[in-house]
């Protein structure tokens, strides 16, 4: 492999990483009361997961078995 495209790959993708993780970061920056309060809309919303377990789950198949 060349020197000069795996420089510029590598320099890319340090970059990328530097970009994913300061994002990630600022997301993380949430008080106790914002916690609760998004909590609160969540419980509130009535959001959850829905499972259905039917007889076609049995063999761990698709429905359409």
């Amino acid at each position: 492999m060349k020197r000069r495209p795996f420089s510029k790959i590598a320099l890319l993708g340090t970059c990328l990483l530097l970009l994913v993780t300061s994002a990630a970061a600022q997301l993380l920056k949430e008080t106790a009361q914002q916690k609760e309060e998004r909590m609160r809309w969540w419980t509130e919303a009535r959001f959850g997961m829905f499972i259905h377990w039917g007889l076609y789950a049995q063999p761990a198949r698709h429905e359409w078995v």
